[in-house]
């Protein structure tokens, strides 16, 4: 089996959010199913703390107060990754924050702009990462069916070896 640092893994990682321009994040509703949308997630940061853009009246923010855990998905058919994200989540209403992360195209949606009362952000921090890159052999055998996971412990990224 090819060992890999968790540095390496994390590249892969980033390398597969950048790629994907699209997430789809699964929050639980108040009766404990999961409810999955289609996101447009901005850049992460370094340490992978991924911001999204929606309303705060939007129905994946009243489940982000209801029970913080999320999980993020990427997926990139360029290299035939993907990228499972489990974490918390918390809603970002920082006027600046909301300015820093605002796409003038989303304006149709957010007619107010970044300072308007029906845009807000969504602020993800994974503690547990799946990701699996067949075109970079990144896989555990046997072949494609075991992705290698990533735990996040204090402030430290290792590797998890179930």
């Amino acid at each position: 089996m090819k060992l890999l640092t968790p540095e390496q893994l994390l590249t892969v990682t980033r390398d597969a959010i950048l790629s994907a321009q699209y997430c789809i994040m699964t929050s639980i509703s108040e009766s404990g199913n999961p409810n999955s949308r289609l996101m447009q997630p901005y850049e992460p940061e370094t340490d992978l703390t991924i911001y999204l853009g929606t309303s705060p009246h939007s129905r994946k923010v009243g489940e982000i107060q209801g029970n913080q855990q999320v999980n993020l998905s990427y997926h990139s058919s360029r290299e035939n990754a993907y990228v499972s994200m489990m974490g918390n989540a918390s809603i970002e209403d920082n006027i600046s924050m909301r300015s820093y992360y605002w796409r003038e195209e989303w304006r149709v949606f957010f007619p107010g702009g970044p300072d308007s009362n029906d845009y807000t952000l969504i602020k993800f921090v994974p503690d547990r990462i799946e990701v699996m890159n067949l075109a970079r052999n990144i896989c555990r055998v046997p072949y494609g069916l075991r992705p290698y996971i990533l735990i996040k412990e204090n402030d430290d990224w290792v590797v998890s070896e179930s």
